[in-house]
């Protein structure tokens, strides 16, 4: 949630469908579950440790004059859904990676359908994460 907000400046309103989005998906993985995370790819153990972007996702909260999303402008870089699906779903097959093949579709396409719905494919994001600026170069 906190990556995709901070690279898109979400609405209150895109934040609580990400949010509900996230969490049913997270509940039918069953990850809490699953125990330990096998590997802790940055973004989560950013999370882990200092709780990055629970931090960032409360500061912005509290702001009266947030940032709005906007679409990108000519010139501006686009990363397709797809980049921004595999970065965010290999976060989740990494710390996991005994999830079945059915769960990794599941997530594949309710990330793909969140995203989507998001129009990332067509929205400026304030910054790429390493893992879409090696699939899009």
């Amino acid at each position: 949630m906190g990556i995709i907000d901070s690279a898109f400046e979400l609405t209150d309103e895109e934040q609580l469908v990400t949010a509900d989005t996230l969490r049913s998906l997270f509940s039918a993985l069953r990850i809490p579950d699953r125990g330990s995370p096998r590997e802790v790819p940055m973004p989560l153990l950013l999370e882990i440790t200092s709780r990055f972007y629970t931090t960032y996702l409360r500061n912005t909260a509290k702001e009266t004059d947030r940032p709005q999303p906007r679409a990108a402008g000519p010139g501006e870089l686009l990363a397709p859904i797809e980049a921004w699906r595999s970065a965010l779903a290999n976060i989740i097959f990494l710390a996991y990676p005994d999830l079945s093949p059915e769960e990794r579709l599941a997530t594949d396409k309710i990330l793909t359908d969140l995203l989507g719905a998001l129009g990332v494919s067509r929205r400026r994001a304030n910054f790429l994460p390493v893992d879409i600026q090696q699939l899009i170069s």
